[in-house]
């Protein structure tokens, strides 16, 4: 593995984003366009990685990035990377974002600010398409640095991969220990926001309508019952009909045991949304940070990727869940490493670790491989 040479770049923060792309969903195609993915069942790890690309050229982050592929018009999308960083003195850090312009090349649009680098942060970012499909909007959502209120910004795909923004805004009454996760169903138009509670350790959400207006009309804060995290919660969902889908939540237990646990709830998502009563990942998957998930399965079907960091140290593995929640055996990324959790987005997987960024175009569900 070539960063196995590399110095840790203790006093440079950088990011190390592994791009995965399911061949399902190569950035540019719709699911209904993509090639088909293999077996849905817990049969359909291991999966198919390709060899290591990269680095990403001027991504320097210190907490883990977000992902958006955002609908642009029939059958063609684009990737956006956003990360935390620069820095603005003490008061926190920017968050800035790229477009990829080609994967197989590592070719990247020059980076930019969100919102003309008004929004600080000192966590994760998260960024979801917003909108109708096809309307190239994206919206990302932080925590305040200097108190637990959680802003978003809406963003519009412009000409040179530069977006146009609209004003700052806060979530109302969303009061968060950390940064938030973000997500649009995918038989909606929804937004569905998640995070861990300010006090105490619930996951809690808000769902959103955007309005013509540009902004997000949002319902009440509400709680996933018996729910205890730590860490940001990650949101996935797997389509289970034609106009039809089941969300999931997932997240690290607090504690020493590495413990993840998930709820689910039909869509659409309203206020206060029937989640299923927590239940836990096979004791065999234990995590130091944030899990993330992606449904990989043909459109967006199962099974569920979820990816998860060791408990100690910087390694990755992960398992698929089948619709009947049989999991597989952890199995390891290859080439990736993340200090601090993962993020993913149809296609692609992305992890930071100090030093340069890094991915691998092509993952698919291998039955029997």
């Amino acid at each position: 593995m070539r960063r196995a040479s590399r110095p840790f770049l203790a006093l440079r923060p950088a990011i190390i984003t592994t791009l995965a792309a399911v061949c399902l969903t190569w950035p540019g195609l719709s699911p209904a366009t993509a090639a088909p993915a293999g077996p849905a069942g817990p049969q359909a790890a291991p999966v198919k990685w390709s060899p290591e690309l990269g680095p990403v050229p001027r991504a320097l982050t210190h907490t883990a990035p977000a992902l958006a592929n955002v609908s642009v018009g029939k059958n063609r999308s684009n990737l956006l990377l956003f990360w935390t960083g620069p820095a603005d003195g003490t008061a926190g850090f920017h968050i800035s974002y790229q477009t990829s312009i080609s994967l197989r090349k590592n070719t990247w649009s020059r980076p930019n600010l969100v919102a003309f680098g008004k929004p600080l942060t000192r966590s994760r970012p998260a960024a979801s398409p917003i909108g109708p499909e096809a309307s190239g909007q994206v919206i990302v959502t932080w925590k305040d640095p200097a108190d637990p209120r959680l802003e978003y910004a809406i963003g519009q795909e412009g000409k040179n991969n530069i977006l146009s923004w609209s004003g700052i805004a806060f979530i109302p009454q969303a009061a968060a220990a950390g940064g938030p996760a973000v997500y649009r169903p995918l038989n909606s138009n929804l937004i569905v926001v998640t995070w861990r509670a300010a006090s105490g350790h619930a996951v809690d959400y808000i769902v959103g309508f955007p309005s013509s207006a540009g902004g997000v009309k949002w319902e009440q804060v509400a709680t996933i019952p018996r729910s205890a995290a730590t860490g940001t919660p990650a949101i996935a969902e797997a389509s289970t009909g034609s106009q039809s889908g089941l969300l999931y939540a997932l997240w690290r237990v607090p504690g020493n045991s590495g413990q993840i646990d998930f709820a689910t709830a039909p869509e659409p998502v309203r206020g206060q949304a029937k989640w299923s009563a927590p239940r836990a990942l096979p004791s065999s998957v234990k995590t130091g940070a944030p899990p993330s998930a992606q449904a990989i399965g043909k459109g967006l079907a199962y099974p569920l990727l979820i990816v998860y960091r060791a408990r100690h140290g910087a390694a990755l593995s992960y398992v698929t869940l089948s619709a009947k929640n049989q999991t597989t055996k952890p199995l390891p990324v290859p080439h990736i490493r993340s200090s601090n959790g993962t993020a993913i987005s149809p296609g692609v997987l992305a992890a930071e670790d100090p030093g340069n960024v890094f991915y691998e175009p092509f993952v698919r569900p291998c039955g029997g491989c």
